[in-house]
C-alpha cells in the first residue's frame, strides 16, 4: 500500500492510517511504503516503511521513493499494489509493477483530473473513487464504493433541540472551497437571525491559500473582531466529532467531489447546507431545489418544523449509513482487490486440467 501519511493526529490526512487498519483486518499481510510517519497505531500484520517525502525536493524524492518501493514490488511477498490517494507516486511505480506483473489499484477522489492520474490510469488494472463527479476518468476500470466514514465516532442529538444560529464549516482554507462565499451568505443570513455566527475550521494548504487567507483576514476584518466570524487552525480528525457536536448547521460551498466532510456531519446528526453537486445528487436540498444557493437553503432550513427536521436528518443519515460508512468502504475495496486475485488463482487452475 502506498500512501502520504501514517499520522493519527494529521488534521488533513489522519484517516490515511485509518485505511490501513481497516485493510488490515481483511488482508494476512500489508506493507505500507509512506512519505512521512507520525503518532499511529498498526496490527502486527502490518509493515510500515516511510521514504520521508520532502515537499520540493523532486529528484531526491523520486529516487528514494523507487529505491524503497521496488524491492517490495519485485518480492513474491505481495500480490496487490494499492495507491491510496497518491497519484503522483502511483504514476511513478505502475509500469513497474505491470513488469512484475502484478496487480494496481489507484483510489482518486478529486474532480480534478492531474497528469499523474492520466499517466497511471494507462497502467492500473482499476481507479477506486467514491461517487462519479468525485472520478474525472470514466470507463470500465472506474469502481464508485462511496465515503469511509466511521458512524460509530459521532454522537447522536437529542431529536427536536434544534438551533440554527451556530454555523460551522471544516476544510482547508483553499479559495475552490469559497470561504468568501460562506462568510458573504452568513452576513445575508444574519439578516433574518442576527445571532447567526461562522466558525471556520481549517489552515491554509500552500502558500497560494496563505495570500487567499491574508485577503479574507483585511476583507472581513470587522466582522472577526466582533465575533461574527471566527476562524480555528485544523485540529486532529479525532477532535471532529466532539466540535461538531457544538454547533447547529454545517455550511459548504465546494462545488467539486464530494468532500468527506459532508458525510461526517450528516454522521453527526446536524443539518448540510451546501452547493456540493455529488453531495446533493445524494443527500437533497432543503429547498428542494437542484441548484441552490446558501441563503435559500438556509431560509428553506429555517422554515422546516423541527419534526421535518429530524425526520430528513434521520433519512440522511440512514443514507450515509448504507453508502458511505467505513465497514461497506472497507468491504467493497477488500472484493475488489480480492476478486482480482480470486480470477488469478482460478484461471491457474483452469490451466492446469
Amino acid at each position: 500500500m502506498i500512501n502520504h501519511v501514517m499520522d493519527d493526529s494529521d488534521p488533513f490526512l489522519s484517516h490515511q492510517s485509518e485505511v490501513v487498519r481497516l485493510l488490515a483486518s481483511r488482508f494476512p499481510i500489508i506493507t505500507v511504503i509512506t512519505g512521512r510517519v507520525g503518532q499511529h497505531s498498526v496490527p502486527s500484520n502490518v509493515r510500515v516503511i516511510y521514504t520521508d517525502w520532502v515537499p520540493g525536493r523532486r529528484i531526491r524524492n523520486t529516487l528514494t521513493f523507487l529505491r524503497v518501493t521496488l524491492p517490495v514490488i519485485f518480492s513474491s511477498r505481495h500480490k496487490v499494489v494499492f495507491s491510496h490517494m497518491a497519484d503522483l507516486q502511483a504514476a511513478l511505480i505502475a509500469p513497474f509493477v505491470k513488469l512484475a506483473n502484478k496487480k494496481h489499484f489507484l483510489w482518486y477522489a478529486h474532480s480534478h483530473k492531474s497528469l499523474y492520474l492520466s499517466w497511471a490510469s494507462i497502467w492500473v488494472n482499476g481507479i477506486i473513487s467514491s461517487t462519479q463527479g468525485s472520478s474525472p476518468i470514466q470507463g470500465k476500470k472506474v469502481s464508485l464504493i462511496g465515503q469511509s466514514v466511521n458512524p460509530d465516532m459521532f454522537p447522536q442529538r437529542v431529536p427536536g433541540n434544534v438551533r440554527m444560529d451556530r454555523l460551522i464549516h471544516v476544510g482547508r482554507l483553499d479559495r475552490s472551497k469559497n470561504i468568501h462565499l460562506l462568510i458573504d451568505s452568513t452576513l445575508e443570513i444574519r439578516k433574518l437571525d442576527p445571532t447567526t455566527t461562522l466558525t471556520l475550521v481549517g489552515s491554509s494548504a500552500n502558500t497560494e491559500s496563505s495570500s487567499y487567507f491574508a485577503e479574507l483576514n483585511r476583507k472581513y476584518e470587522s466582522e472577526i473582531k466582533s465575533g461574527v466570524i471566527s476562524f480555528v487552525p485544523s485540529m486532529p480528525r479525532s477532535l471532529l466529532p466532539s466540535v461538531l457536536s457544538t454547533y447547529d448547521v454545517f455550511i459548504h460551498g465546494y462545488r467539486g467531489s464530494l468532500d468527506k466532510t459532508l458525510v461526517e456531519a450528516t454522521f453527526s446528526g446536524m443539518p448540510v447546507i451546501t452547493l456540493n453537486p455529488e453531495y446533493i445528487a445524494i443527500f437533497g436540498t432543503w429547498s428542494n431545489a437542484n441548484n441552490p444557493d446558501l441563503y435559500r437553503e438556509y431560509v428553506a432550513l429555517h422554515a422546516k418544523a423541527p419534526n421535518e427536521i429530524t425526520e430528513e436528518l434521520h433519512r440522511r443519515w440512514g443514507i450515509a449509513n448504507t453508502s458511505h460508512s467505513s465497514a461497506q468502504w472497507s468491504q467493497k475495496l477488500s472484493e475488489i482487490l480480492e476478486s482480482d486475485l480470486k480470477s488469478r488463482v482460478e484461471s491457474r487452475t483452469e490451466g492446469l486440467h
